[in-house]
């Protein structure tokens, strides 16, 4: 009841969207058909009160590049993991 209560007065008073950032691989960032990764569905769950923001990138590892199989790229390694600090969500 009380966060009904506190997104209510949110939207009333006109207060910036609250900022998410979501980081990952592929399960972040891709589908099929591009519209069902979970930081959409999250932003439709969440309405106009939060700005959800995905910087997943599909391939990629959680473990430092010295970490795995050289194959594999570190997230870390990637633009979206600079965007995603940029962007100071």
């Amino acid at each position: 009841m009380i966060l009904v209560i506190f997104l209510a007065v949110w939207k009333v008073f006109g207060a910036d969207p609250i900022k998410v950032t979501i980081v990952g691989d592929s399960i972040t960032c891709c589908t099929p058909d591009g519209d069902h990764a979970y930081p959409k569905l999250l932003q439709s769950l969440a309405g106009d009160v939060y700005e959800i923001s995905s910087y997943g990138v599909g391939g990629t590892s959680a473990m430092t590049s010295d970490h795995i199989d050289p194959e594999w790229q570190s997230y870390q390694d990637t633009k979206e993991y600079q965007l995603a600090l940029e962007s100071k969500w």
